[in-house]
């Protein structure tokens, strides 16, 4: 029978092991995920080719065209007429400098 500081030298090696492992796999991902976004899976029903990501690639054009809104509606006087209505809040005392300290 092996005797305990052989045990723990063996479980800490394959700590070690299964450590180093995991951080190869996760930086594969995280350098090969970019790639994968917009990958040819398969035909669609129509025969062209799916292409996964597409959705992606849509809402991006659809954010780059709200660069360019138009902001002329902010010199509009009607939009200048528009008031604050912001409630005001009163300043009130300060606490005490340790409120756990009993009175």
């Amino acid at each position: 029978m092996k005797n305990l500081k052989e045990k723990l030298k063996e479980s800490k090696v394959t700590v070690v092991v299964v450590a180093v492992v995991s951080v190869i796999i996760v930086a594969y991902w995280f350098i090969n995920r970019g790639e994968d976004l917009l990958l040819s899976v398969g035909t669609s029903s129509t025969g062209g080719s799916q292409v996964v990501g597409s959705e992606l690639i849509v809402e991006l054009e659809r954010l780059k065209k709200l660069s360019q809104v138009n902001l002329n509606f902010l010199n509009d006087p009607t939009f200048r007429s528009l008031e604050d209505t912001k409630v005001r809040v009163t300043p009130l005392p300060i606490g005490r400098t340790n409120p756990f300290l009993a009175p």
